[in-house]
């Protein structure tokens, strides 16, 4: 037999061994087939082959119209769809947990804006006495959010490019056509880095609006 290569699901072919099936049923010892694979001819489409794998598989067992198959086959196009089911499910499940560490890491940001407006109000008072006004104070805070959800992206892309790295030589092992390679996709990264600063912008308003509101006299006696 000539060289087949690595499947589909990355099986080597080339090291497969082919016995008898009732040789084979003996030496496993098992009584039934778990499965059958099929090749289709050239010319027949899977539509075709599965209604005919269908009709046979329902005479051998002996099925009539009224009970259901109690067998499965899987064709091309199911396979197909149920990847496509699977990256969807995982797709939503990524959705979900960037949504979480948005809303974990948001909260984080503005605690850390709060704590900072209640620790400097003799500063923003002193400011305020100075001639700065409420749009200065409001833009001071604004820009220390940005800085911090942007410092945050920088060391989260440093972070990931490093596990993109580190990771396969880890925990991939065996030949290189079964390992999954990992990369850091930098436009993947720029947009996160994007959505990061945006959410710190806005979840650095109302911090800002509450330094702005700081009575400069009030703050000086506090």
């Amino acid at each position: 037999m000539r060289r087949a290569g690595p499947d589909a699901q990355g099986n080597d072919r080339d090291s497969v061994v082919y016995i008898p099936l009732r040789a084979g049923m003996r030496m496993l010892r098992v009584e039934g087939l778990r499965g059958i694979g099929f090749v289709p001819m050239s010319g027949v489409s899977d539509d075709v082959l599965v209604e005919r794998i269908t009709k046979l598989l329902r005479e051998r067992h002996g099925l009539d119209v009224s009970r259901r198959n109690d067998f499965e086959i899987e064709s091309g196009e199911s396979a197909a769809k149920q990847y496509r089911d699977g990256m969807r499910r995982h797709l939503v499940r990524g959705i979900v947990m960037a949504g979480i560490a948005a809303a974990v890491g948001g909260a984080v940001v503005t605690n850390v804006l709060l704590m900072a407006v209640g620790r400097r109000r003799a500063e923003i008072g002193l400011k305020r006495s100075l001639g700065a006004t409420r749009r200065d104070v409001s833009t001071e805070f604004m820009a220390e959010a940005l800085l911090l959800v942007f410092a945050g992206a920088v060391v989260g892309t440093a972070l990931g490019g490093l596990a993109a790295v580190v990771l396969p030589g880890l925990f991939m092992t065996g030949p290189a056509w079964s390992q999954l390679p990992m990369s850091l996709s930098w436009r993947a990264a720029v947009g996160a880095s994007l959505l990061a600063m945006t959410l710190g912008l806005l979840l650095g308003v109302s911090p800002a609006r509450r330094a702005a509101a700081v009575a400069p006299v009030r703050a000086l006696k506090g």
